[in-house]
């Protein structure tokens, strides 16, 4: 759900809420899971970190600097 937000939105939720309800539910039933058990994943411990760290790895980006900033300036 992370990587499908990220690659929609551009960014990471902050927090679970920001995920649609019916995208929790369409993977819980894709995974065969409770949907609730969304709520029990950590928005800030190593796991998410890593998980974010896999992400940007796979979609060959990084977190913004602000030598990015001083270029989206120019």
């Amino acid at each position: 759900m992370i990587l499908k937000f990220y690659e929609i939105e551009g960014q990471f939720p902050v927090y679970t809420e920001e995920i649609p309800a019916a995208a929790v539910q369409y993977v819980a039933s894709l995974m065969e899971v409770e949907p609730e058990l969304l709520a029990k994943y950590s928005w800030r411990s190593r796991t998410i970190e890593r998980h974010r760290a896999q992400i940007r790895n796979r979609s060959g980006t990084h977190p913004a600097t602000e030598d990015d900033g001083e270029r989206l300036a120019q």
